[in-house]
């Protein structure tokens, strides 16, 4: 069995120990055994990254590259079961990896999309160190900024032939100041309304000139993708939205608004859009597709809204009950990986 079959449910353990992990944090102690709630957002920002450098590695078709999304694998593990120390090391010997890895892409292609590609990459390692010298805390807005840049990174490769070269460099221009913003951002909070500013405005590009649009057009995958993405993207509006607010609305849940807006809301879409893509040409087969799949983005969509208006409204209840669902819709995301694996 090749290595990144063996991956796979580590993959799997990290999911759900950073979903239940989740759990604890808004008050609900469910979880089959008890798990430190402090890991949640460490692992799922782990496992984020070990997608994406899995991913980039296969794509390279070259084991060097497939040492990063390992040594993240093994980090993800390690504060599992709560080896900071030598987690945060591989950690940052992975990263470092990715980097290299970004910048080989660069020497190779020189592209706005790969130079964005990087600077996200540059992000992560800056999250890492930041994690390092000082709290995971302090590093959150550096892994919105890696995860930002490289889905307009994404977004520009794919657009370069369908959009007018004025609007593309446009969306460069706002990735150049979102990358800016991000760095400003990491020591000194009070300019988040700048940063929110630039999110809804990268939203705003997405949702009017992304070539994801076509695809409402189109039926099938095309069109899962499509309504995948574009929901995606109005939630990366509505996170940068909550950023703007962020220092003048004194609200005790505005933290979970902001970054589950953006991870769950945003991230995860992008996620779920792309499975089918991503699973074939890692571990081979062709793209397959079932309306089953729409479950997932219904659902995740119904649970982000009730968390955010339970929070918005101090409502416990409603809180944690699209908490709860949260999990559900991520965890129904498996049902549809196997679907697809199954018939490579």
């Amino acid at each position: 069995m090749q290595l990144k079959f063996l991956l796979m449910p580590l993959i799997l353990l990290m999911l759900l120990l950073g979903l239940f992990s989740g759990l604890e944090r808004i008050g609900l102690n469910i979880a089959p055994l008890t798990i430190n709630p402090r890991i949640h957002g460490q692992i799922m920002i782990i496992l984020l990254g070990f997608i994406i450098s899995m991913e980039r590695g296969a794509a390279l078709r070259n084991i060097v590259w497939w040492s990063a999304p390992m040594l993240l694998a093994l980090a993800g593990l390690l504060q599992i079961i709560g080896v900071d120390g030598f987690s945060l090391t591989l950690l940052l010997i992975g990263s470092l990896i990715f980097l290299v890895e970004s910048l080989y892409i660069v020497r190779h292609h020189h592209a706005p999309y790969t130079y964005m590609m990087a600077l996200a990459s540059s992000l992560f390692l800056l999250g890492v160190l930041t994690w390092i010298q000082g709290s995971f805390t302090s590093s959150i807005p550096a892994w919105i900024g890696f995860l930002t840049l490289t889905i307009i990174s994404e977004r520009l490769e794919l657009s370069r032939m369908a959009v007018k070269p004025g609007i593309q460099r446009l969306l460069i221009v706002i990735g150049g100041l979102t990358l800016l913003s991000t760095l400003i951002l990491m020591v000194d909070l009070s300019t988040s309304p700048i940063f929110g500013f630039l999110l809804l405005t990268s939203s705003i590009w997405l949702l009017r000139y992304d070539v994801a649009r076509a695809g409402l057009k189109t039926t099938g995958f095309r069109r899962f993708m499509a309504i995948n993405l574009l929901t995606g993207y109005c939630w990366l509006a509505t996170s940068g939205a909550a950023w703007i607010l962020y220092p003048f609305l004194k609200h005790p849940y505005m933290t979970d608004i902001v970054l589950h807006s953006f991870f769950l809301g945003f991230v995860f879409h992008m996620i779920i859009a792309h499975a089918p893509l991503i699973i074939p040409s890692i571990f081979g087969g062709r793209i397959r597709y079932n309306p089953a799949f729409y479950l997932p983005t219904l659902l995740l969509n119904i649970s982000l809204i009730s968390r955010v208006v339970g929070g918005l409204l101090l409502d416990t209840a409603l809180r944690q009950a699209g908490g709860l669902l949260n999990i559900v819709a991520v965890l129904l995301l498996l049902p549809n990986i196997l679907y697809i694996l199954v018939g490579r």
